[in-house]
């Protein structure tokens, strides 16, 4: 499982996820330092939840060029959607009989982030989440400091998350520069998160990695704590 999180900035979007992947059969190799975290354009990117040959395929298929003129957020879901239920159908079509459908870890989508080249003011974060027998519309969400949590929700990882982030805004003075005390806080409220959700789900951990995408600043990705 992944704990995938995109805050919407007023300028961009950060994306913080944990570096676990843990596989659907019991004798499959725990992975604690995979990168989910993906540039598809020049100013938006991908974190990977769930079933990888979803993902991977969706990735390969999503076209950079349509997220670079896109116009709006929905243009740019309206595409990873598309990408992401090929990579579904693709799953679907190729499982073995005896797969149960309705494990809990079936399940994939792409949570992104960023901003768009063709207008001003539109940074966005929004996620595409397949299930079986079960599709909602793709979210999204424009307004800065807003954001969306996928992944350990039955051990509320959206509660922990708002609940320190709150905190850490609290304490802000004066937010300045690319790397401001906003990111810092919400930087320590995405390991928080993990760090305190790895101590109780074992699919959930590992090495965590974060992005920044900002208009007017350069592209920005490291390891947020091994």
């Amino acid at each position: 499982m992944t704990i995938g999180i995109a805050v919407c900035l007023q300028d961009g979007a950060l994306l913080i996820a944990d570096g676990r992947v843990t596989p659907i059969t019991s004798n499959g190799e725990v992975v604690n330092d995979a990168n989910k975290i993906r540039r598809i354009s020049e100013s938006v990117a991908s974190i990977s939840f769930g079933i990888t040959i979803v993902t991977d395929t969706a990735l390969s298929l999503i076209r950079r060029d349509i997220i670079d003129q896109a116009e709006s957020p929905e243009d740019v879901l309206a595409e990873v959607e598309k990408s992401v239920k090929y990579g579904w159908d693709f799953l679907q079509a190729r499982l073995a009989p005896d797969v149960d459908r309705k494990h809990r870890k079936m399940r994939a989508g792409l949570l992104v982030g960023g901003y768009l080249l063709r207008r001003e003011q539109s940074s966005f974060i929004g996620g595409v989440l397949f299930r079986p027998n079960r599709h909602n519309p793709p979210t999204i969400r424009t307004d800065p400091l807003s954001f969306i949590v996928l992944g350990g929700e039955e051990n509320n990882s959206q509660g922990i998350f708002k609940q320190v982030a709150k905190q850490e805004i609290n304490k802000i003075v004066s937010p300045v520069g690319v790397w401001n005390a906003y990111v810092d806080a919400f930087l320590h409220a995405g390991a928080t998160t993990i760090r305190q959700i790895e101590k109780i789900n074992p699919d959930v951990g590992g090495v965590i990695r974060y992005t920044i995408l900002r208009r007017g600043f350069p592209y920005s990705e490291d390891i947020l704590s091994r």
